[in-house]
């Protein structure tokens, strides 16, 4: 019989944060899909090897998948790395595929996961706690009272359109796109909007950072940065 598919979601850094499900997955898997070049870079392993030890000693497979906005390259790449796992699952493996956050949010797996399905073999998703939600867990902060909108925004995508959007904006993944969301959020402020804005990086990590406020938003920061942006006049309201 063939294997089975896993989109294992590790949460956002802190290994407590893994739900039960994920490890018994983790726990049972026959091997390991690391979306990385290399082991020591990927983030949900390092997060899946504090709360399960012994997947240190599980073998595993590191797939590269580019961070292009290339469509037929993406296609490509994905495709190839769907039918490698495919080879594995008609050796009877069932596969663990580690992804940080949740497999469903802007996550490479279920790309992987739809190509598998499509060909009749099972894949099923185990949840993670999406950055965000861990975010504002750590600020202590509610992201929406009675009927305020939440709009998640990929930070590597164009932003611009977001600064329209009612409610709390959460920006995704920003890393590389830093500098251009902060310069669009100082215009906002200085067009008269009262902005609430919370920038962490690396949440539950021990190279945590949480910065409150435009002016301690530091320049330099890693590409796991999420930014939450409250409307503070509505809140008042």
């Amino acid at each position: 019989m063939a294997g089975e598919l896993i989109g294992i979601g590790v949460g956002p850094g802190d290994p407590e944060l893994l739900t039960i499900k994920a490890v018994k997955a983790l726990q049972k898997s026959d091997l390991l899909i690391l979306p990385v070049k290399d082991k020591k870079h990927c983030y949900a392993y390092q997060v899946a090897m504090q709360a399960v030890p012994q997947i240190c000693d599980k073998p595993y497979c590191c797939l590269d998948f580019p961070m292009s906005k290339d469509v037929l390259l993406l296609e490509t790449k994905m495709r190839d790395n769907a039918e490698e796992i495919i080879s594995w699952l008609n050796k009877g493996l069932d596969i663990a595929f580690l992804t940080i956050g949740d497999p469903t949010v802007y996550a490479t797996y279920h790309y992987v996961h739809r190509i598998v399905c499509e060909q009749g073999y099972q894949a099923q998703i185990i949840s993670g706690i999406p950055s965000f939600l861990a975010v504002a867990a750590r600020l202590g902060i509610s992201l929406a009272d009675r009927g305020e909108q939440i709009h998640v925004i990929p930070g590597s995508y164009d932003i611009e359109d977001a600064k329209t959007y009612p409610g709390t904006r959460v920006y995704m993944k920003t890393g590389k796109h830093l500098r251009r969301l902060k310069e669009g959020l100082q215009r906002e402020v200085r067009e008269g909007k009262q902005l609430d804005v919370y920038v962490v990086s690396n949440c539950g990590m021990d190279s945590e950072k949480i910065m409150v406020g435009l002016d301690a938003w530091e320049e330099e920061l890693p590409y796991l940065t999420t930014v939450v942006v409250k409307d503070a006049a509505s809140q008042k309201k």
